[in-house]
């Protein structure tokens, strides 16, 4: 009986350590199209914040579940959570920029292999 009740609050532990592929993708999603929403930016997105996510969930979630990504759960949590704080800033032209505090070494991490942050070599 102890030895259940400690794998399990082991398990309890380690889910609460990171966010698996599915919900990084959305959460990803949501957050990457709210914030295009915010600066004015869905026109690249596909136009409306639904396609949006649609089209961000699919493309992070073929990343992550790709064979070259070994998945990081807490990287991608920890991307997440950082992420959050990201903000529109305007340019001299007025055109809109995404602008976020997050540690890009966060979004880095979640493959082993750099293909979620596009930097092979942030893993080393």
């Amino acid at each position: 009986m102890k030895r259940t009740l400690t794998a399990i609050g082991a398990l309890l532990l380690t889910a609460g350590c990171g966010i698996n592929e599915d919900k990084f993708a959305l959460k990803y999603a949501e957050q990457t199209c709210s914030l295009a929403e915010q600066c004015s930016l869905l026109d690249l997105f596909g136009g409306t914040y639904e396609e949006c996510v649609t089209l961000v969930e699919a493309s992070q979630l073929a990343v992550v579940t790709s064979s070259e990504c070994v998945y990081d759960a807490a990287a991608a949590k920890a991307c997440i959570d950082e992420s959050k704080g990201a903000t529109c800033d305007g340019d001299t032209t007025g055109t809109a920029t995404a602008t976020t505090t997050a540690s890009s070494s966060s979004c880095d991490r979640i493959c082993e292999s750099g293909l979620s942050g596009g930097d092979d070599t942030a893993t080393q």
